[in-house]
């Protein structure tokens, strides 16, 4: 009788503690007043809800092609889910909507199977239905899909602010993304307020890539924080990446 009470106090000990880890490392606990997340699919959405009941939604079309950060390159949007594969990198998901959205986002959502989507529906999508919160792999807690799956009840897509018209670039038979005429036209959408209230302002160092730093200033600048510079580091170079305050 004892050890059947020694083994059910592990138990709810283990639970407990599965369930402060889920609450401590969930973004919606964090009270942000946006969050951005993704669901890659035959037409990938970026979504964005504000706490201000503003909501975005971002459609790529499988067939359209962005930049993949890390060497990468330009990938249709379609194909992005077979690099991840191939590399064992989830996180390119993050990674590369984060980058041509100017934006962080904090969640998302794909296939269990690495797939290839070709279809070239343009901007033609469905919003999340329970299956794909529940049932998609994601980098996100089971807490994580229950406030997905509140977000999205009850909700259609009249309630939000879809982005269709996408600056693209034609090179040959290809379309590439042009991110750099979304930051332009769209900054300040997917702002997030408590950066704006600091007013704080930021100078990047980098020691190798402009275009890295570039690309690092314009999320910054997608998120609500200013950079007021960019320039090369010439000192001795730390191992990691360092943020030094000026108080």
């Amino acid at each position: 009788m004892k050890k059947r009470h020694i083994i059910s106090f592990i138990g709810v000990i283990g639970l407990i503690y599965l369930v402060y880890c889920s609450v401590r490392t969930s973004v919606f606990i964090r009270n942000q007043n946006r969050v951005n997340m993704v669901f890659y699919e035959k037409t990938s959405v970026f979504y964005s809800f504000g706490q201000d009941n503003v909501n975005y939604a971002v459609p790529f079309s499988s067939q359209m092609e962005f930049m993949v950060p890390g060497g990468y390159g330009y990938y249709k949007v379609g194909a992005l889910g077979k690099l991840v594969s191939l590399e064992r990198k989830p996180d390119l998901f993050r990674r590369a909507f984060s980058v041509n959205t100017s934006s962080f986002v904090d969640i998302y959502f794909y296939p269990r199977s690495p797939i290839v989507y070709y279809d070239s529906s343009g901007s033609s999508y469905d919003l999340p239905t329970m299956s794909d919160i529940f049932l998609s792999s994601t980098n996100g807690s089971f807490l994580d899909r229950l406030f997905v799956w509140y977000y999205f009840l009850n909700k259609n897509k009249t309630q939000f602010q879809v982005i269709t018209d996408l600056p693209t670039k034609k090179e040959m038979q290809r379309v590439i993304f042009d991110k750099e005429e979304f930051f332009k036209l769209y900054q300040g959408y997917f702002y997030k307020k408590s950066y704006r209230k600091e007013k704080n302002t930021v100078q990047l160092l980098y020691t190798k890539s402009f275009k890295t730093a570039e690309l690092i200033s314009q999320l910054l600048e997608g998120e609500g924080i200013r950079v007021v510079d960019i320039s090369l580091r010439d000192t001795s170079v730390p191992r990691t990446c360092t943020l030094s305050q000026n108080t």
